[in-house]
């Protein structure tokens, strides 16, 4: 089978190029398109295609592709959407090896446009022929003299950073930046409508490609969530991988009848998949960018932890800083007394000498090497920032300098004013921000990729013999929606999920029996698939003591709710941690798991944690540790901490249910009760598909 490489290659590296609808206008797109291949100086054979004209911008033009006198690495095709099908057809005819479809007017254009692009994904997989966009901004490699483009101003120092965009736009967004922050780019891919070649096709590529050491990504969709996860988080453990997902609103959850339903939107489904095949993901463009250039200088030198120093001639920037680290989790210690007293013998008297160090405009210029190099030696510093506002010293700057080299630690930086400075940074590689909380987020970028290359990956998630259940496909066949939480408990029993001892009465001298043998305390419930939240309606009594208890209650039920309401008896679980686990199928990623803890938590403050299905045991301890609350699972102010292999254990069989069962759309465990022991599903509903 060929590798990526080798199959991208003709897209990438061509040989040779034809530029379907070349024109002499220069205000056509297919002018601009041709002047840029031939502009950048690309080395390869350059054919211009036009029927009506014989020459353009000096090159032979020819009529077809089919009449160029040798085979054709890369067409470029810049034509009206109606003529694009015939030429696609064309090019599989004559052995073209690799398409970029610039043309607009497909799929983005209505239904007879997606007919149009499917005629062509046949041509191209019948053909083994590859396909870019369409309705696409190009290709762009430098190091190739590549310019299959629209854009005209291009970058043309040569940089480690690749980027994958859906967005023509963002390209130019990408390229204002790299001009104004004069640093370099490997390649640029506008991948348009992905009618073939897509986001995982392009990473696997990037990942044999020696130019390219950091990749960024714009996404606007994924067709394939598992295909993308397989790619990322096997290109994530060889390069960084910086992606922005554009579309955050998800309207389809108004529809959504479980907590899950609501809580498990699109975008987070998209960070959870970030999240779990190692790509970082960006909340902003600027957050986007920075980070991207944070580790396309970095990448070979990541902080060896998450504590860093701050050291500033600027005391106000400095402060806002340190509230940017302690706000996004990373750690700013003070130094003991013995490096601060070796700090007081460089700055002046009314410096600052633990962390931030504040060394002043004041300081002596010879002192800042010995400054510098006196916190990068420190074992609990990862890396540092630095600050300065108005101060052009090239001292300040070497300092910097020397002591990353030295003892291997990364520095990012917030300047301003400061060109001599700014020019060794640079030179350097030291990445210069606008913000001082710009600069802490582009250094927690270096962070989590180091979390993320730390970590070792499964190579596949806990694989079970999938096992389906009888009783849901048996619901399922009987046309059932929304099943009971008595049905809901046997299907989670039959996947070894702790359920609760629990009985269905329709009466109370037989529910009376069921208690005895349950045992007291019991619970009372109302059983029915229509009402969702029995604690709000009053259909829910608990640790009901004895008989007379009991009694009370279930007389109560039967006054709310009618006479023949059947009614749940079930054990009493004694107060522990209440968490929400639920299950939901993406339409991209497929089934996904969720964690959250229970009560207030899941329904004002939102504390979840999301993954893709399937999940191995690290990756179900990650999600209950990434919880807000964490804290009260290991015991908070003395109370006894909660077994957390039984909750990864519930949301490994919670994914092995999932994927076994592909009626099942929605699932709620709420709550899970979580105690030193064990954990207990006390309330369950599953929706059907």
């Amino acid at each position: 089978m060929e590798s990526p490489k080798n199959a991208l290659d003709t897209l990438f590296n061509p040989r040779s190029i034809a530029v379907v609808g070349a024109s002499q206008d220069p205000e056509k797109l297919g002018y601009i398109l041709h002047k840029n291949v031939i502009d950048y100086k690309y080395k390869g054979k350059v054919y211009p295609v036009n029927p009506k004209i014989d020459t353009i911008l000096g090159q032979k033009a020819y009529p077809r592709i089919s009449s160029i006198p040798e085979k054709v690495d890369l067409a470029l095709l810049s034509i009206p959407s109606h003529l694009v099908l015939p030429v696609v057809q064309e090019c599989g005819e004559c052995g073209v090896k690799s398409l970029v479809i610039l043309s607009s007017g497909f799929q983005e254009a209505g239904s007879e446009g997606e007919q149009i692009q499917k005629r062509i994904r046949k041509i191209c997989l019948s053909s083994g022929m590859r396909a870019l966009g369409p309705n696409c901004m190009g290709i762009y490699n430098l190091s190739a003299n590549l310019n299959g483009t629209y854009f005209w101003e291009l970058p043309r120092i040569q940089g480690n950073i690749s980027f994958i965009s859906q967005s023509g736009a963002y390209g130019g967004i990408l390229f204002n930046e790299i001009r104004q922050r004069r640093i370099g780019i490997s390649k640029f891919v506008s991948i348009g409508n992905m009618i073939d070649i897509n986001q995982a096709d392009i990473l696997r590529y990037l990942s044999k490609d020696e130019d390219t050491r950091t990749i960024a990504l714009f996404i606007e969709d994924i067709r394939d969530g598992q295909e993308f996860i397989a790619a990322a988080s096997e290109v994530s453990r060889l390069k960084p991988i910086v992606a922005f997902k554009a579309g955050r609103s998800e309207a389809g959850t108004r529809a959504a009848k479980s907590h899950t339903g609501a809580l498990a939107g699109s975008y987070q489904v998209y960070e959870a998949a970030f999240k779990q095949s190692g790509v970082i993901s960006a909340l902003n463009t600027e957050e986007f960018f920075d980070v991207t250039m944070g580790l396309s200088s970095w990448h070979g030198c990541l902080p060896k932890n998450n504590n860093l120093a701050i050291l500033t001639i600027s005391g106000g920037p400095s402060v806002t800083a340190s509230d940017t680290c302690e706000e996004i989790g990373l750690g700013v210690p003070k130094f003991s007394e013995l490096i601060r007293e070796q700090i007081k013998r460089y700055i002046p008297f009314f410096g600052a000498d633990s962390n931030p160090v504040d060394m002043t405009p004041q300081m002596n210029p010879d002192n800042y090497e010995a400054c510098v190099d006196t916190v990068f030696s420190l074992p609990e510093i990862g890396g540092a920032i630095a600050i300065n506002v108005g101060l052009d010293r090239k001292e300040f700057a070497s300092a910097f300098v020397k002591a990353s080299k030295k003892h291997a630690k990364p520095v990012v930086s917030f300047t301003i004013d400061t060109p001599e400075l700014s020019k060794i940074f640079n030179q350097n590689s030291i990445p210069i921000y606008p913000t001082p909380e710009r600069s802490v987020h582009a250094y927690n970028g270096l962070v989590k990729y180091r979390t993320y290359s730390e970590r070792k990956r499964s190579k596949d998630a806990e694989q079970k013999t999938l096992k389906l259940s009888i009783l849901l496909e048996q619901l399922s066949q009987e046309g059932k929606k929304t099943l009971t939480e008595r049905e809901s408990a046997k299907v989670l029993q039959e996947y070894g999920i702790p359920v609760c001892r629990e009985s269905i009465a329709k009466n109370m001298e037989e529910g009376m029996e069921e208690a005895k043998s349950i045992g007291f305390p019991v619970v009372l419930k109302i059983h029915s698939q229509d009402i969702l939240h029995k604690s709000e309606t009053g259909g829910v009594f608990v640790d009901l003591k004895d008989e007379g208890e009991f009694k009370d209650a279930w007389q109560k039920i039967l006054k709310r709710f009618g006479q023949s309401s059947e009614v749940l008896i079930q054990e009493y679980i004694p107060p522990g941690v209440e968490l929400i686990i639920g299950g939901k199928t993406d339409p991209i990623f497929g089934p996904t798991v969720l964690l959250g803890l229970g009560g207030v938590f899941t329904e004002v403050l939102k504390d979840i944690s999301l993954r893709i299905c399937p999940l191995d045991k690290r990756e179900a301890l990650n999600m209950i540790q990434e919880l807000k609350g964490y804290s009260i699972l290991k015991g908070y102010r003395g109370k006894a901490k909660c077994n957390l292999d039984a909750i990864a254990n519930v949301l490994l069989n919670v994914s092995h249910l999932l994927l076994s069962n592909n009626r099942l759309q929605e699932l709620d465990i709420n709550p899970l009760i979580a105690h030193e022991k064990r954990a207990v599903a006390v309330d369950a509903l599953m929706v059907l598909a």
